[in-house]
């Protein structure tokens, strides 16, 4: 299964879970009016987005700058170019094994910034990301997780999907459970339930050649 775009995952989603699509004019439009710590009004801080070969940079209007690596670390750079905040998984940066992104206003994780900012460059933005969230589809979003695999993490925007908050949780494990089969790392959808079928019932042997054919090998 193929990564889906914001617009191509809201349009999978039951009618009454859908939100709007809208332009980054129209979400900051609409967000910076709102006084409150949500996802949303963090992201309508950003002024502009650009994407380099390893790490992506945003800029917001106080003038801080984040630059998030897809190695798995960021910077965070004040308004007169001084590094103030390096964040990694050594670092005090890290909530329930995720690497999170601290600015003024709040804090997200690294794999969440990276997507949002991917839809941002896109252009193509949900109003709401209630009940969504980032999934890292090797399994390296967690630092644990990352760990139990052998694998380095990858926050590359073609390795980060939009899913629901119950299927990313079920992504992590099933990572693990499909290594314990397996003994490899794939890259997989949160949301391909054809999987997780498979993984639960089939054989070992039966799951590793379903995997080998529908699946890119990580490890």
């Amino acid at each position: 299964m193929r990564k889906l775009t914001a617009r191509e995952f809201n349009s999978c989603l039951c009618p009454e879970a859908r939100t709007q699509i809208v332009d980054f004019k129209t979400f900051k439009k609409w967000h910076t009016r709102t006084k409150s710590a949500s996802i949303e009004c963090f992201f309508s801080q950003i002024e502009r987005v650009t994407q380099c070969k390893d790490h992506i940079t945003a800029r917001f209007t106080s003038g801080t700058v984040i630059k998030a690596y897809f190695g798995g670390y960021y910077e965070r750079i004040d308004p007169n170019g001084k590094i103030i905040v390096k964040g990694d998984s050594k670092s005090k940066c890290i909530d329930s094994n995720h690497i999170r992104i601290f600015v003024k206003g709040g804090s997200v994780p690294l794999e969440l910034f990276i997507a949002v900012c991917s839809d941002i460059m896109r252009n193509e933005m949900p109003l709401s990301y209630k009940g969504w969230t980032a999934n890292v589809m090797d399994g390296s979003g967690s630092v644990d997780n990352a760990k139990q695999l052998g694998i380095c993490p990858n926050f590359h925007p073609d390795n980060i999907e939009w899913c629901l908050y119950a299927d990313g949780n079920t992504h992590e494990g099933m990572a693990r459970l499909i290594f314990h089969l397996t003994k490899r790392v794939y890259r997989f959808s949160a949301n391909d339930r054809k999987l997780r079928e498979v993984a639960q019932t089939a054989s070992p042997e039966v799951l590793r050649r379903f995997c080998d054919e529908r699946l890119d090998v990580v490890k």
